[in-house]
């Protein structure tokens, strides 16, 4: 609880002019079983699949496909394209663009619009392949539920290695009405949500805020364990960063390079 409340309280510094934005809610029921029906909820917010350490897989770029359900019917002739790339709200695209600034192991953060791939209703495949044709070695796909249970947003995500197709972890949170509230005492009256509508997409905003530091944690844990390729002949530079120039030995009244 009381890493809940201080990590709302750092995202109050950087919310506070969102409680009244434009962006308007988009009302959604993705779950984890809709990113991939094997997948069960789990008990923590991040689980990860894979605990092996990774080799070279840092650093690397990140691409990111917020997703709703498909509103195409699938039929007996094609292939059924369950998930709907949807643009990120400008806040969301603004906060992932900036998630790892300072870190040298995520080269870039790539958001998917739809003309990323051939059509907005796409497969796990789809994405996976826009994001290998913009080099990115890593893929989270996720999305909202904010409509199953009133006052609450949850958002879920899955995170894949792009070049192995295999899947590294899920990140799941939900956010509450109190969440929010917490969050919004430490803001002026001015931009205090207001209305019920204010309320509803300020739930959802900081639910995503608490989503999206949750999968920084996760990739923080990631390039803690990633180890330097074979081939790679001194350690991962990115990680243990080597002086640019060898130690110089400094003799007072001796001018280097001059004969003795």
């Amino acid at each position: 609880m009381l890493r809940r409340v201080l990590l709302l309280i750092g995202l109050c510094s950087v919310i506070g002019g969102c409680a009244k934005s434009p962006d308007m809610r988009v009302e959604s029921t993705v779950t984890m079983q809709d990113l991939n029906s094997t997948i069960k909820a789990s008990a923590v917010e991040t689980h990860f699949f894979i605990n092996d350490a990774t080799v070279g897989l840092f650093p690397s770029g990140i691409a990111v496909a917020r997703v709703q359900k498909a509103h195409t019917q699938p039929s007996s002739t094609t292939v059924s394209k369950t998930l709907q790339l949807f643009p990120p709200r400008s806040f969301e695209a603004t906060y992932w663009a900036e998630l790892f600034d300072g870190t040298a192991e995520v080269r870039e953060m790539v958001l998917l619009h739809d003309r990323s791939v051939r059509s907005p209703d796409v497969t796990l495949d789809e994405l996976l392949h826009a994001a290998q044709t913009l080099k990115a070695r890593l893929l989270l796909v996720y999305g909202y539920d904010n409509l199953s249970v009133s006052q609450t947003c949850r958002v879920s995500g899955l995170l894949y290695d792009v070049n192995t197709q295999q899947l590294i972890a899920s990140i799941d949170h939900t956010g509450t009405l109190r969440d929010a509230q917490l969050a919004a005492e430490l803001l002026t009256e001015d931009v205090r949500p207001e209305s019920d509508t204010d309320w509803d997409y300020y739930i959802d905003h900081v639910a995503f805020r608490t989503f999206e530091q949750e999968f920084k944690r996760c990739v923080w844990t990631m390039i803690d364990r990633d180890q330097p390729a074979a081939e790679e002949s001194q350690e991962n530079p990115y990680k243990n960063p080597a002086p640019a120039y060898p130690d110089a030995l400094i003799v007072p009244g001796v001018i280097p390079g001059a004969s003795q």
